[in-house]
């Protein structure tokens, strides 16, 4: 007799559990989704009764009515004295100071169950530093400035003045902890670079302390790169340090094959004199194995302490002064009035002080430098009378060139007395008057330049006995007459 087929329950009961779970999951959505709207309305509702949280947690679904004019908010000022559950916040308002702020705060959400947490805002003081670090010399005006227009903060110029000053403590403390590392920095070198170049010395003071003196680095793989691959030549060169700490930052560099500059080593000491370049020199002479510099050829610029210590440190190479200061020295401008002790130069043989921007009066002392052969005073802002005294030079052979200034009044009878005088140059002045007729004592003349002034007149008949004269400029003035023949 076959038994009856019983029914697998199994499978039926788990499709059951699934279909509760699915009712159940959509019955915890749809909770969770009407107990967010009831939170919603909720703290709608809070907004609507609290205008101190519907500032602060704006309905973005509402919308200004354009039509209706908005007046300038007016703040109100706390009152302390008020009961403890009668203080409300609002915004804008100004209390004496932040710990009156934080009473009023703590006594409002006690009343009303709020949480509220001070969150670390250090925006002002952090702006404050970033705008020292990057640039101590910012004036306290721009620095305030800079920070409402990038940061939005009001901050006052007192406040600027102690949060620079805190900030500048700050980066002069950190530099100073970075000096006191040197120690490790050179002892990484060493670990991380073998066979590195590191000389570090310190100066011990009364007190048990230590201060720094200089510091050299010369890595292993660019002192072995110079020797191998580049030409003999060297630049060496000094830079002012002008952060907090002050010093001299002292650097050797090489050519390469392609012409680009290559690095070999740098120090930093506290002054450039020839005592810290021979200290310099020798650490770099011995890195790259040059002894007292054969066949090598130094670039640099004129520092005395430096051209002193390559002399005595490596008197075998060739050293060279680099063009580029050269020039920078040839656009070197003087400005100021001429100094009158000049004329206390009793042997001065020449004197060139042309394209430069001196102004004032020319001194008459320059008169008593009785050797003087050739004068130069062009190109600059001289004005006022020549002075009579500087043609009692008889000794003027070369030139007297006095052109291109704001020269003035007539040029005086004594002009006669340079009578071994080649050139003189007078021209783009104010000079005015009558050629004075001595001028034709000075039979040596060979150039005579008198363009671009006011003279007027008539020519002096005597110019004809210039028997060397070969150039004679007059023009661009009011003469009236022929030149003589």
């Amino acid at each position: 007799m076959e038994e009856p087929e019983v029914e697998d329950d199994t499978k039926s009961n788990e499709d059951e559990v699934d279909v509760i779970d699915k009712e159940v999951w959509e019955h915890e959505l749809d909770d969770e989704e009407f107990s967010m709207k009831r939170a919603r309305a909720s703290i709608q509702g809070i907004q609507k009764k609290d205008m101190f949280l519907n500032k602060l947690c704006p309905n973005d679904e509402e919308e200004e009515d354009p039509t209706v004019e908005q007046l300038p908010p007016v703040y109100p000022v706390h009152n302390s004295e008020q009961e403890w559950d009668q203080m409300a916040p609002v915004l804008g308002m100004k209390f004496t100071n932040p710990s009156e702020l934080k009473h009023c705060l703590t006594n409002y959400a006690v009343k009303h169950g709020y949480d509220l947490w001070l969150s670390d805002l250090q925006v002002g003081r952090e702006t404050i530093f970033q705008c020292t670090y990057r640039n101590p010399k910012l004036t306290l005006r721009k620095m305030k400035d800079q920070i409402s227009n990038t940061y939005n903060i009001i901050v006052s110029i007192g406040q600027c003045r102690n949060a620079k000053k805190f900030a500048l403590s700050e980066i002069e403390v950190t530099l100073k902890e970075h000096y006191s590392r040197l120690w490790d920095y050179g002892t990484e070198i060493k670990r991380a670079n073998p066979g590195s170049t590191v000389s570090m010395e310190v100066d011990n003071m009364p007190d048990g302390s230590t201060m720094f003196k200089r510091f050299y680095v010369c890595f292993r793989g660019v002192r072995d790169g110079w020797v191998e691959g580049c030409r003999r030549v060297i630049g060496i060169d000094g830079w002012f340090l002008k952060g907090i700490c002050k010093g001299e930052l002292l650097a050797a560099v090489g050519r390469d094959s392609n012409n680009h500059m290559f690095p070999i080593g740098w120090a930093v000491v506290t002054v450039e004199n020839k005592e810290t370049w021979k200290w310099f020199l020798d650490l770099l002479m011995d890195d790259i194995e040059r002894g007292n510099g054969n066949g090598l050829t130094i670039l640099s610029d004129g520092h005395k302490g430096l051209i002193e210590a390559i002399k005595e440190r490596v008197p075998h190479a060739e050293h060279r002064l680099c063009a580029r200061h050269i020039l920078a020295n040839f656009n070197t401008r003087f400005k100021g009035n001429i100094s009158s002790s000049l004329g206390n130069l009793s042997l001065l043989i020449e004197l060139d002080m042309g394209l430069n921007e001196f102004n004032g009066s020319m001194p008459s002392s320059l008169g008593n430098c009785k050797r003087l052969i050739k004068l130069g005073i062009d190109r600059n802002n001289i004005t006022g009378e020549i002075p009579r005294k500087l043609f009692e030079l008889s000794t003027l052979s070369i030139s007297l060139n006095l052109g291109g200034n704001q020269l003035s009044g007539e040029l005086p009878q004594e002009v006669g007395n340079l009578k071994n005088l080649n050139k003189i140059i007078l021209e783009n002045n104010r000079l005015l008057g009558d050629l004075p007729t001595t001028i034709s004592s000075c039979s040596s003349l060979v150039n005579l330049d008198i363009s671009n002034n006011l003279f007027q007149g008539t020519l002096p008949s005597s110019l004809r006995s210039l028997r060397a004269i070969q150039t004679f400029d007059a023009s661009q003035n009011n003469f009236t007459a022929k030149i003589p023949t």
